[in-house]
């Protein structure tokens, strides 16, 4: 995942709660809000990829900024993808150096 950053903990609901953080590095509270509407966006369109049964924290990166919105989107659906461990879990970006946020 290029463009964010993911925790994962499996929760007794049955259902998934996706929370979105963007950190003061990304920018003003116009960008910052910018970069978590588009995140918000992209999971709701690709909210059948999202495990069920887990809440989700996306921190969304400057590079949201940039990024296509399909990039965001690929990487929502990659959430999906990566098993979950139970407890806390810290997905890593493509060549399995965590990512920074």
């Amino acid at each position: 995942m290029e463009n964010i950053v993911v925790y994962r903990l499996p929760n007794q609901l049955g259902i998934s709660r996706i929370g979105i953080s963007t950190s003061k590095h990304t920018g003003g509270s116009v960008e910052r809000n910018r970069v978590k509407r588009r995140v918000r966006e992209a999971a709701r369109k690709n909210a059948s990829f999202l495990p069920p049964g887990e809440d989700i924290v996306i921190i969304a990166g400057r590079r949201c900024l940039e990024a296509a919105f399909e990039d965001i989107e690929r990487d929502i659906r990659r959430i999906g993808e990566k098993g979950c461990a139970s407890g806390n879990r810290r997905q890593d970006d493509d060549q399995g150096h965590q990512s920074s946020h």
